[in-house]
């Protein structure tokens, strides 16, 4: 019926990219698939002033949103350049009708076995796609059976497996700010069974208990209000040190004396740790905190999955090699050795103002140079 209808269980990694980046005009139509089969014109849903919503998508099959733009294009694409789909995940989905819609893959090459989790691997640097729904392979440090998300390792894929992202400051990332889940729902491979812990250091995981839990488990890091916009009691009382992140508490200024925790980037708190998402209770309580994790190599989260979640997903060798060379770091361009080359400057150089030194070297003055600042025009002296 001219409706596009949007699917995230085919592609759910590029529909992600998608609609970080989708763009609407207001009078765009929009009607909702019931188990993802046909758009209806007609819509059932009553909408009031009173209501409130939350924009949503299921990433199952039991409902699919459709649009349809009043003016439309065409693009040229090659056809190597749109995102495949394994011919078995579609006849799965029961999307082999549309087969002349979709770019299936069809590699013969041979397949790599990559693991969901740091289940069974070495400790130190690892590759390992977490959800064959996005289907990326991220860079993570493994720590005796912990998957240790760093940021920092692979700030381009990492992103993709959380439900939103956002970087707060140049070291701290978290939900964006219409995203209230807790850190647990936040990161998208996670379920109720997985456990969580912290990694300060990035590259291993606490085992002590933390305040009365006698387990070190399910603790990971949160931000403090003032840093999405919320509420904060002792803001400016006794806020971190921006140099060496440590934080503090105290007591706030004309209160009881009880003592609460300082502005941080990184407390210590429960993985399902509620955010408000009532206005209110964001400016008026003082006990908002939202999921942080650090992007600077520092304070982040470990992860394990229990067995019965543990998978091993079957890619394509060049692909999988393909993101591999992508997730590398840039060598670091060798050290050129201007020690021979030295230039020598006089007053002719500075003829027509300033001169601009763009190749590394030494640089001589062989006479004192004359400087006439903002001298005025033959013109204007004569005036």
């Amino acid at each position: 019926n001219g409706f596009t209808m949007l699917t995230p269980a085919l592609n759910l990694y590029q529909y992600i990219k998608f609609f970080k980046h989708i763009q609407l005009d207001w009078d765009t139509e929009f009607t909702v698939a019931h188990n993802c089969q046909t758009c209806l014109s007609d819509n059932d849903v009553t909408i009031t002033q009173d209501n409130i919503w939350i924009a949503s998508i299921h990433l199952d099959q039991t409902q699919c949103p459709c649009y349809k733009p009043k003016q439309y294009t065409s693009y040229p694409v090659f056809k190597h350049n749109l995102p495949a789909v394994k011919r078995s995940k579609a006849l799965k989905l029961s999307y082999a009708q549309h087969a002349r819609n979709i770019v299936f893959y069809e590699g013969d090459d041979e397949e790599v076995a990559v693991p969901s989790s740091c289940a069974d691997l070495p400790d130190g640097s690892n590759f390992i796609m977490p959800s064959d729904d996005i289907g990326q392979v991220i860079h993570v440090n493994c720590y005796q059976g912990w998957t240790i998300l760093n940021p920092s390792l692979d700030m381009e894929t990492i992103p993709s497996y959380f439900t939103s992202w956002l970087e707060y400051t140049d070291k701290v990332a978290g939900p964006s700010f219409d995203d209230f889940a807790t850190y647990r729902q936040w990161l998208y491979p996670a379920n109720a069974n997985t456990m969580f812990t912290l990694s300060p250091d990035c590259t291993t995981c606490d085992k002590e208990s933390f305040q009365d839990d006698l387990s070190p488990t399910n603790q990971v890091f949160h931000m403090t209000g003032n840093y999405y916009l919320c509420a904060w009691g002792t803001k400016g009382d006794c806020d971190m040190d921006a140099e060496t992140y440590e934080c503090y508490q105290c007591a706030r200024n004309g209160g009881d004396g009880t003592v609460y925790p300082g502005v941080c980037s990184h407390l210590k708190t429960n993985v399902d740790y509620a955010v408000h998402s009532d206005h209110y209770q964001c400016t008026g309580n003082n006990d908002n905190l939202k999921p942080a994790i650090g992007t600077n190599g520092r304070f982040c989260s470990c992860y394990k999955p229990q067995d019965n979640d543990l998978r091993v997903f079957q890619m394509n060798v060049a692909d999988y090699d393909s993101d591999i060379l992508a997730l590398q770091p840039e060598p670091e361009p060798e050290p050129v050795d201007t020690s021979g080359d030295i230039t020598y400057l006089t007053n002719e150089d500075f003829l027509y103002g300033t001169y601009r030194i763009t190749q590394p070297g030494i640089y001589m003055l062989t006479e004192d140079i004359l400087l006439n600042f903002n001298e005025p025009s033959a013109e204007i002296k004569a005036s």
